[in-house]
């Protein structure tokens, strides 16, 4: 019985131990060329004036301000750093690794491997995948998917606020 008790046990730690999840290099939080925490005036060297910016907003995290470069690629910005950016079409912009919107779940696997977060809508469904940096785990790139699992949502930057 002690036998078969430890058999179970090693089989267990083994079955455990395979499950993998990647997390993502930290150069990897970053959309279009732009990569979180890059200042407000690289953004502007590289893409020129925003088409829109929104007034200044607050949330629990204390004030900010989004920059839109048409309507499908946009960003926040606190204190002069971008600390979130955001593709909602398939616009050319696209994570240092090639992840775009409009690429499958099977796609994004293939590159960055399993999610370390799976999160499902209030239905059950599949919403996202997230992949957190080395760095910190709040540091990351959260992908939205349809319901046919193709990405309609790239998020990368802090999602700690």
């Amino acid at each position: 019985m002690k036998r078969l008790y430890g058999l179970l046990v090693l089989m267990f730690c083994l079955l455990c131990g395979s499950t993998c999840f990647a997390n993502i290099a930290d150069d990897e939080v970053a959309l279009g060329g732009i990569a979180y925490n890059s200042s407000l005036d690289y953004v502007q060297s590289v893409y020129g004036n925003p088409t829109r910016i929104t007034e200044v907003k607050r949330d629990m995290f204390g004030f900010y301000k989004t920059y839109y470069y048409g309507s499908s690629f946009y960003f926040e910005v606190r204190n002069g750093v971008v600390t979130h950016l955001y593709s909602a079409a398939n616009n050319g912009i696209n994570t240092p690794a090639g992840v775009k919107v409009g690429m499958t779940k099977a796609n994004l696997e293939a590159i960055y491997g399993k999610p370390n977060n799976v999160l499902k809508d209030r239905f059950g469904n599949l919403d996202s995948y997230y992949y957190a940096s080395y760095l910190s785990f709040n540091l990351g790139a959260r992908f939205y998917f349809d319901k046919s699992g193709r990405i309609t949502l790239i998020s990368v930057g802090d999602f700690d606020g």
